[in-house]
């Protein structure tokens, strides 16, 4: 009789339970965790030259993928069920996309234990859209449509051999196709319809060797024919010359001995190059098969690269006698584990070296001492950009990124080195056309720019006519920059925004810089839109766009502009978010782009001039049959006097007079996300506002403004003063407010429990509680130091521990987690690469010791989050039952109640309800 009655309590809570959150809009239903497997994501969109015809395709997350075509013209549209990546002919004519295998089946044979190499590969599609034809060739591995070529594609098909396969040559609008099996590589001529590939065959009827293959004469030409290995093959842009490295040593030698061959349309065949150590590199260098072989965009350079020969392990040595110690030196200049980390891209280390075709002869560019090569106007340029870190590099343990670096430039007719900058922080450039070098300093807080010609450095930046440096930096580090748009034709101009502004500003600084958008009044953000993925400069004489961000009421724009005459023409402006990169037809004033807010999924709209559009894709219609709640910006008075804004979400049919559950979720600045389209996923680390505004709950994200050295301080001012503020409005049940975040957040959280008892309930992900074990610690993903976190950026103490001993004490929860009455689900997951897991573990040991609520999901063998999907779905669905427990009288589940031993890992789960209410 007792279990008949627990059973009945238990289905009257749920009973209550479930009503509380239907019952806000009738008619209409609650998301729950299996609508996440029902929404659609748009992806892979794309636009034909002539702007006729637009494609997409539309994908749940355990589904097959939907390729749609859309006629403009016509307003039709057509569908290919598990059409994939498309894309249009340069004519645009034809739709090249993959067709993939029935996800279903997949699954299937997978249960099957079907081995991978079993399973049924993607199917290459050639649809012919005027005669509705289709041409299929199956177990495609890569295909690609070259832009400036007449109408062909180029495929990687399966072939029998393991590293070769077979290559698919086609002109789209016939039906003849030319096909090479054994195909280890290919180059294609961006310019120019013709490309070269390797064959290497064990088959005596083939021939091994390098291939020459001319579209228009539709031919493939041996150009060298040899038994080996073949790498890095490269092509002039015009076709015209070929460039490729042979090893020929078929015994497995420990060390490849690499050829250089080069081949121009003149010769009958590829003539080796004489590069090897005894002609211009030091000795014990070889050719790298790691360097990249290319030419320069004018085809009068080779570039390839060579390294040291690799220090080898001595094969005679059993693997017991062999020594597995690390030695890490204080002298390093990366710490062991970042060694360890980039061990594999060590091992590829190569160094650029030039081959001038012209003149016959060889120069070594890069160096040990001088390892980074920037080249100018894609390799034209009578000068290299040339720089090292490395004397720096072991200061960035706690300075941080980037590195100071030595500058350089080579001049190429005489291999002079020109000293440009000393431990400058930043990333040097050259302009398009390689008139000028420029760099931001960090440092300096300036943009600075190098004429090569005159031999002069200018700050061009100035900070008494605005700051181009973020105004907003609240981080003991030196600012970032907002960025540059370009710069205009012959370099004569670089555009360089501030917070709001576009600027058009001289090089050498002997004309006044000009503010091209005036912006900063209505406090909008201009940025320039890119519409040519081509261009390498911004023409003046053409109509530019921009894209517009309203910082007061989160809106956004499109805004055409005219250089010369400085008129600005609001082209459209609204209350949601659009693309920040619209796709423009290469031929035609056809648009497409993505309109969204927090109600409006980010469909495809398109356009012939960024007016009027039609909105072209409807990926999810079904959201109509769900409650979804609304979005708001709300502002208080925080704790120190500061006015601080937030994002509010409310239920459907919000009633001001009711009260509600809230939960309180926060990074850093999340208001000018205020039309972000929210849907509902199985988010890796943060709770679905859509999901938790459905049942019934408020949902609040304030804006965090951080004073340097209380870190934690500045988000107890914060979040506790807005949280205070709604309360006082009347409709937030303060017996029944959650707090939510990860990683930054997660810290953030388990000091603001220290500080109050506000919370019914709190879930904090990735935390840190000890900043004096995480201050030494190794961010394992990079291997690098953890200082530079504390000391300069993120985790803003601003000192070591030694010098700021009370902050990080003040800062670290672990040390007054006794204060904390608030029941916690942590998650931290023991393959988290950015913040060490202990931390979790520090953060649970110590609450359990305090017999206070605690939980931890330790998703294993993951990162810094869960990354499959079934690990997210899992943890949302664990996270949603923990806040429904405490702040909607949800029954409590079992893994809540009495966890789950390790003995049902991975067999029970635990989410049954199998007690009542225990509140």
């Amino acid at each position: 009789m007792k279990k008949q009655n627990s059973i009945i309590l238990l289905i009257f809570s749920l009973s209550l339970y479930l009503g509380s959150a239907l019952a806000q809009s009738p008619g209409k239903k609650v998301l729950d965790i299996p609508d996440f497997d029902v929404w659609k994501s748009i992806d892979h969109q794309s636009i034909s030259a002539d702007g006729r015809f637009v494609s997409w395709v539309q994908q749940t997350d355990l589904g097959d993928p939907e390729l749609f075509l859309y006629d403009t013209q016509s307003g039709t549209t057509q569908s290919f069920e598990r059409g994939d990546r498309p894309a249009f002919s340069p004519d645009s004519k034809s739709l090249v996309f993959t067709l993939k295998p029935a996800a279903e089946n997949i699954h299937e044979l997978k249960r099957e234990k079907t081995p991978p190499s079993k399973l049924p590969g993607d199917t290459l599609v050639i649809y012919n859209i005027s005669i509705a034809s289709i041409q299929k060739y199956p177990d495609l591995k890569g295909v690609e449509v070259p832009d400036k070529w007449d109408n062909w594609l180029i495929a990687r098909l399966a072939a029998t051999g393991k590293k070769s396969f077979s290559l698919l040559i086609k002109p789209l609008n016939l039906d003849t196709a030319f096909q090479y099996e054994e195909v280890t590589g290919y180059s294609t001529a961006s310019d120019t319809e013709s490309l070269i590939f390797s064959v290497e065959t064990k088959d005596k009827k083939q021939q091994s060797g390098v291939f020459h293959f001319d579209a228009t004469e539709k031919t493939a030409t041996p150009i060298h024919l040899e038994e080996g290995s073949f790498k890095q093959l490269a092509t002039s842009k015009d076709g015209l010359k070929a460039a490729f490295l042979l090893d020929s040593d078929t015994t497995d030698a420990p060390i490849s001995q690499f050829r250089l061959f080069f081949w121009q349309h003149t010769m009958p065949e590829a003539r080796e190059l004489p590069a090897t150590a005894s002609d211009f590199l030091p000795q014990g260098w070889i050719l790298s098969e790691y360097g990249k072989v290319h030419f320069s965009a004018n085809g009068q350079r080779l570039f390839f690269g060579a390294a040291p020969e690799p220090i080898l392990q001595n094969p005679d040595l059993l693997d017991e006698e062999i020594v597995q110690v690390e030695v890490w030196h204080y002298n390093d200049a990366r710490l062991y584990p970042q060694q360890k980390v980039q061990l594999s891209a060590d091992k590829r280390q190569n160094y650029t070296c030039l081959y001038d075709i012209a003149g016959d002869k060889f120069m070594q560019l890069g160096s040990p001492e001088l390892p980074d090569i920037r080249l100018g106007d894609d390799g034209n340029a009578n000068f290299v950009l040339a720089y090292t870190d490395l004397p720096y590099l072991r200061e960035t343990s706690w300075e941080g990124s980037p590195a100071k670096k030595d500058i350089f430039l080579i001049d190429l007719k005489t291999g002079a080195k020109i000293p440009l900058a000393e431990q400058m922080r930043g990333t040097p450039n050259f302009s398009p056309e390689a008139a000028y070098v420029y760099w931001y300093d960090v440092v300096q807080s300036g943009w600075y720019a190098y004429n090569i010609k005159d031999r002069k450095l200018h700050r061009i930046t100035d900070d008494s006519i605005s700051i181009f440096y973020d105004e907003q930096n609240d981080s003991p580090d030196y600012p970032y920059p907002y960025g540059i748009a370009g710069w205009t034709t012959s370099d004569d101009f670089i555009m360089i925004y501030d917070r709001y502004d576009i600027w058009l500003i001289d090089p050498d600084g002997d004309l006044k810089p000009n503010n091209l958008t005036n912006a900063r009044a209505a406090k909008q953000v201009m940025r320039y839109i890119k519409t040519d993925p081509d261009q390498k400069s911004i023409e003046e004489v053409a109509p530019m766009v921009f894209h517009m961000f309203d910082e007061t009421n989160k809106d956004e724009g499109y805004v055409g502009f005219n250089l010369h005459t400085g008129v600005k023409t609001v082209l459209q402006k609204g209350a949601y978010k659009l693309s920040r990169r619209p796709l423009k037809a290469k031929k035609a004033g056809s648009w497409v782009f993505t309109k969204e807010n927090y109600q409006l999924f980010p469909d495809l709209y398109h356009s012939k001039d960024l007016r009027e559009s039609k909105r072209i894709s409807e990926a999810n219609p079904q959201q109509s049959e769900y409650n979804w709640g609304s979005i708001e910006l709300v502002s208080w008075t925080s704790l120190d006097g500061q006015v601080l804004k937030g994002l509010l979400v409310k239920p459907e049919n919000f009633d001001p007079n009711k009260k509600y559950p809230m939960i309180v979720n926060f990074y850093e600045r999340s208001t000018d996300g205020l039309h972000n389209h929210r849907p509902p996923q199985p988010n890796r680390s943060q709770i679905t506002y859509a999901f938790y505004a459905s049942k019934g709950y408020v949902v609040f994200n304030p804006d965090i403004p951080y004073k340097i050295g209380y870190p934690g301080e500045s988000a107890y001012n914060a979040i506790v003063s807005g949280v205070t503020n709604l309360i006082d409005r009347g409709f937030i049940d303060r017996e029944r407010v959650g707090i939510q975040g990860h990683s930054w957040g997660g810290y953030q959280i388990a000091y603001i429990l220290t500080r109050t008892n506000l919370f019914r309930c709190a879930e904090s992900g990735a935390p840190v509680v000890n900043m004096f074990s995480a201050y030494g610690g190794i961010r394992w993903g990079a291997g690098v130091s953890r200082m530079f976190q504390y000391e300069h950026t993120q985790s803003r103490i601003g000192g070591t521990p030694w010098d700021q001993t009370l902050r990080f004490l003040e800062n670290s929860p672990l040390f007054t987690l006794d204060k904390i009455t608030t029941p916690v689900l942590i998650m931290h997951n023991d393959e988290d690469a950015a913040v060490p897991w202990e931390q979790g573990i520090e953060f649970f040991t110590a609450m359990r010791r305090l017999d206070k609520k605690v939980w931890m999901l330790n998703y294993n063998g993951e990162p810094h989050w869960p990354v499959k999907r079934q690990n997210r779905v899992d943890f949302q669905h664990r996270m949603a039952q923990f806040f429904d427990y405490y702040l909607q009288d949800g029954p409590m589940a079992q893994w809540m109640d009495r966890g789950v031993p390790a003995i049902e890992k991975g067999i029970r789960q635990g989410f049954e309800y199998t007690k009542p209410d225990k509140h």
